[in-house]
């Protein structure tokens, strides 16, 4: 196995600089500073297209970016690209679930919150104790489809 000692760097605007990563960003997936960050989530794609193909056409062209976006995009052939400056957040998330709805453990009292009750309780509590969120975390987009066969 060879490995080979590259030299990279993060630069003001909390961009990577290394021969791996391409630097294309998108200023208006980028939102507020991010806290942290606490997380790393890792999304997979429903497309068959290209990594530039989701960025440009999905994102850059995109008007509405409410619910869209990650900081790096991660293209079949590995070729990996950082649309967003790790000092921002972008929303590669929903909102947050409470665990214990995974897990089946809620109690009545949560269970008769409404969703938006639920969310903001969430919000309260401190990673991790609760899932991440788009606030205070990392999002990857893996560029994949899945086929069953």
């Amino acid at each position: 196995m060879n490995i080979v000692n590259k030299k990279s760097y993060i630069n003001k605007k909390e961009f990577i600089y290394s021969d791996s990563i391409i630097q294309y960003q998108v200023k208006n997936l980028e939102r507020g500073n991010i806290i942290g960050p606490n997380a790393i989530v890792l999304h997979r794609t429903f497309s068959k297209g290209s990594a530039i193909s989701l960025i440009e056409n999905s994102w850059k062209s995109s008007r509405n970016t409410d619910n869209i976006g990650a900081h790096f995009v991660i293209d079949k052939d590995g070729t990996t690209y950082q649309v967003i400056s790790l000092k921002k957040y972008a929303n590669h998330l929903g909102k947050i679930r409470p665990r214990c709805a995974l897990t089946g453990s809620c109690d009545s009292t949560y269970k008769s919150k409404t969703l938006r009750e639920q969310y903001l309780s969430e919000l309260k509590k401190d990673y991790p104790e609760r899932y991440p969120y788009n606030q205070d975390s990392i999002g990857i987009e893996v560029v994949a489809w899945y086929d069953e066969k």
